[in-house]
């Protein structure tokens, strides 16, 4: 398994809110993560620090628990942003957090947010995770749609989020992977120029190719941080 990363704060933005941790297990073992702080809200790149914070220190315990660790660590990092902000009367703040743990064939994804997870197979990419914004909440999947969330401002306002509000909402998925397969995480300024056709993703060493194609997203305007990592040949 080969892994890589590259993250940059983009041609707009004065800091970089985006941060990802990518780490080896094992021989078939490995976890990553990406975490977008909210621009919008109070203070976004620590709140994205501190998620990173608290799942690199459930790796470092061992994982004992496996897929408990992470689901622990996210509730950890959602109490400390939360009772440091919005707990204290000050300005809310938040992070989105999408990890995966790639266990042999096994692959489980946590996510609340906007950032996204992509299976690559084949040379081709297949997105997992779906986006916690308020157009797909109150519109494009809701049971009963609104129609006033069907506006283009709504596709970025999150509804879900680590350490926005006390209590939130995680969603995991569990799927089934094969040999060769790889796995891409990445945020939101990542995804648009790939999602819209303008920037399209190599059928192979997609890793080595990353900083090159953040360069070619920043050429194309993107105004948001740009961040990516990436798995690539899953050994079963």
């Amino acid at each position: 398994m080969i892994i890589s990363g590259y993250s940059d704060k983009g041609t707009f933005r004065q800091d970089n809110q985006d941060s990802f941790y990518a780490v080896k297990l094992g021989d078939n073992r490995a976890l990553l993560g990406l975490f977008d702080g909210m621009g919008g809200l109070s203070d976004g790149a620590k709140a994205s620090a501190t998620v990173l914070g608290q799942v690199k220190e459930a790796v470092s315990q061992g994982l004992h628990t496996g897929i408990y660790d992470i689901e622990d660590a996210l509730r950890k990092a959602n109490d400390l942003i939360y009772s440091n902000t919005t707990g204290k009367g000050g300005k809310p703040s938040g992070s989105t957090a999408t990890v995966a743990l790639i266990d042999g064939c096994n692959l489980r994804i946590w996510h609340a947010g906007d950032s996204r997870a992509i299976l690559l197979y084949k040379g081709n990419q297949r997105v997992l995770t779906h986006d916690d914004t308020a157009y797909n909440h109150f519109y494009a999947e809701a049971e009963n749609p609104k129609e006033e969330y069907n506006n283009q401002r709504y596709r970025s306002v999150l509804v879900r989020a680590v350490g926005a509000t006390k209590n939130f909402k995680l969603s995991v998925w569990d799927y089934t992977v094969d040999t060769g397969d790889g796995l891409l995480l990445c945020s939101d300024g990542f995804w648009h120029s790939i999602q819209d056709g303008k920037v399209r993703l190599p059928a192979n060493n997609v890793g080595a190719s990353l900083e090159g194609l953040v360069s070619q997203i920043e050429s194309l305007g993107e105004k948001d941080n740009i961040t990516a990592c990436v798995l690539e040949g899953i050994n079963i």
